[in-house]
């Protein structure tokens, strides 16, 4: 709610604003007119302009500080209203431990047989409206909620001298279907694969490195790939807690946003 409201409340403030700020600009204009006169020898005026300008720059001042205020006072309310729906941060995702994860970088590790699995996301940008399977429009707009459902890469490494690296996404709501799946399609359409990519051992995946897109794979290599993915744990009840932990963590890193506002409009 913050994020839309915060939008209109900035859009209005700008408007309310934007007389005196001409006014400002005009005495600022006038004020070096004057000094010019004045030195001249030509006294246009004694005090009345820099009185003018003076009194518009405290009306402005005066507008800032009562606008700082409101907003410190609303977010005073949403900060309230936000940690409510606060949720415990777990230290594992289904068999995943997170092991990294500072500001919006997360990272989960796991080990499994000779292998290490890696998977990195961020949160930033990854919220939007839940799915909802419900056709009635009111319910729709009572149920609505907010998730994160963030783009991750996979990294699995046998301890050679090369990792396997996947970039996986969620679909879209265009590209679901309206038909419930089946079980055998269940876990392919909760999960896409973006690229696939060859790592050196401590390389990070950028644009040097050559990646097959999802888009134009075999469709046999792209099902085994994702086969392979099951088997190690990223299954479609991973992927329900991911986007669950994700979730709760980019709320938390929302609050923690709204707070160094807050602490921030408060400053003198």
């Amino acid at each position: 709610m913050f994020r839309l409201v915060l939008k209109s409340f900035c859009n209005a403030v700008v408007r309310s604003n934007a007389s005196l700020v001409k006014n400002v600009q005009s005495c600022r204009f006038l004020s070096c007119s004057i000094s010019r006169s004045y030195l001249t020898g030509n006294v246009l005026f004694k005090n009345g302009p820099k009185l003018a300008c003076l009194s518009s720059c405290n009306r402005l001042r005066q507008l800032h500080s009562s606008g700082d205020a409101d907003l410190a006072e609303y977010l005073k309310d949403e900060i309230k209203l936000e940690k409510e729906h606060d949720k415990s941060i777990s230290k594992k995702v289904r068999g995943f431990e997170v092991s990294k994860s500072e500001g919006p970088n997360v990272v989960l590790t796991k080990k499994q047989d000779n292998e290490t699995i890696t998977i990195k996301f961020n949160v930033n940008n990854t919220v939007e409206d839940s799915l909802l399977s419900s056709t009635d429009q009111q319910q729709q707009e009572d149920d609505v909620a907010m998730v994160s459902r963030p783009a991750f890469v996979i990294e699995i490494d046998k301890g050679g001298e090369e990792k396997l690296a996947i970039h996986c996404v969620f679909p879209t709501h265009e590209d679901l279907s309206n038909e419930t799946p089946s079980n055998e399609e269940a876990y392919e359409d909760l999960l896409e694969i973006q690229d696939v990519a060859l790592l050196k051992k401590n390389q990070e995946w950028d644009d040097d490195v050559y990646s097959l897109s999802g888009n134009v794979m075999d469709g046999n290599l792209y099902d085994m790939l994702l086969k392979m993915l099951e088997e190690r744990g990223v299954d479609a009840d991973f992927l329900d807690d991911l986007v669950d932990w994700s979730t709760s963590y980019e709320h938390k890193n929302y609050v923690t946003l709204l707070e160094g506002i807050q602490s921030f409009v408060k400053s003198k």
